[in-house]
């Protein structure tokens, strides 16, 4: 006999090494609706650098704040990131990171490279 599935299953995160990269993932089950059979499905929720640190893809920054805190993390891992999403935003405070619009840089198109980066298609 089988055991039960862990209903905690699909909010407990793990390393996920794939082609040199380590993604934070989750594998709850699911089933097919076709067949009906079960199985561990694998769902990223963004990857994790140097020291462990989590840095969250688009799909976890997308979600309710209500379902992020249900995710469990290990101990280890660096989750500043996520706090610095859940953070409230101050309207009154201005963002250091922008421009201003006279400080915009025009570049000749000629200075560009020739060809695209691959990794760019």
């Amino acid at each position: 006999m089988s055991r039960k599935p862990d209903p905690l299953t699909q909010y407990r995160m793990h390393v996920h090494e794939f082609r040199g990269y380590r993604y934070a993932s989750t594998q709850p089950t699911v089933s097919n609706p076709i067949t009906g059979k079960r199985y561990s499905k694998r769902i990223h929720w963004g990857v994790l650098e140097a020291g462990d640190r989590f840095v969250p893809n688009r799909n976890f920054r997308g979600m309710p704040l209500e379902e992020q805190q249900k995710f469990m993390f290990p101990k280890e891992w660096d989750l500043s990131e996520v706090d610095c999403l859940n953070r409230p935003v101050d309207p009154g405070k201005r963002d250091t990171n922008f421009t201003k619009s006279n400080d915009v840089r025009i570049v000749d198109v000629r200075d560009l490279p020739r060809k695209l980066p691959s990794f760019a298609h």
